[in-house]
């Protein structure tokens, strides 16, 4: 939070490598809240102690702000981070505003995480069918393999090989993300080729 305040304050004072120094240090901070998080999230949910207080929100809106929040992170790597807003209004969501934000928070983490090169595109639509309104995070990174797909979700699961060197993380965020989708009586799944990005 204090970052977050002198970066407002010095913005215009500092060049670009104390910009640059001082963006890591705020983008990093908000990893280590992350994980911090992550870890505490882990008792209560395997308990059966976590409890939602949901309440029906705009959908769109809690989106868009995740997106913005992960600016920064895209900005650093040299992304884009696109967010295309539904053509359609969303019905709204009965969520958990705090909960679904740390689901929305893992999503884009990884995408930025592991994409060296592209973007991230961000959309939301409704299936008519399913009555649900559905989120795609899309990232042109390297792609997942076919065989660590069915351990995605799992508590600890690291993918071997590249993809584990290039990460600082502790293979919590995904079982965290699906344990609260499902409490939400919702899903999550993935969809990823070798060299063609994740969604």
């Amino acid at each position: 939070g204090y970052l977050s305040i002198l970066q407002e304050e010095l913005d215009q004072q500092l060049n670009p490598e104390q910009q640059k120094f001082f963006s890591r240090s705020l983008t990093s901070a908000k990893r280590l809240t992350a994980l911090m998080e992550n870890l505490l999230s882990i008792t209560p949910i395997e308990k059966g102690q976590l409890s939602l207080q949901r309440e029906a929100r705009n959908w769109e809106k809690i989106v868009e702000e995740s997106v913005e929040e992960f600016q920064p992170m895209a900005k650093e790597k040299s992304l884009e981070l696109e967010w295309n807003r539904p053509q359609k209004s969303l019905p709204r969501v009965l969520v958990d505003p705090l909960r679904i934000r740390e689901v929305l928070n893992n999503l884009l983490n990884n995408a930025i995480a592991y994409t060296q090169k592209g973007k991230v595109t961000v959309w939301c639509d409704y299936d008519d069918q399913q009555k649900m309104v559905i989120t795609h995070v899309k990232d042109t990174g390297p792609g997942i393999p076919r065989e660590s797909i069915p351990h995605l979700f799992r508590k600890f699961y690291r993918i071997a090989g590249p993809l584990e060197a290039g990460s600082k993380g502790t293979g919590l965020g995904l079982y965290i993300s699906k344990a609260i989708v499902t409490m939400h009586e919702g899903n999550i799944w993935v969809n990823s080729k070798l060299d063609h990005g994740s969604t």
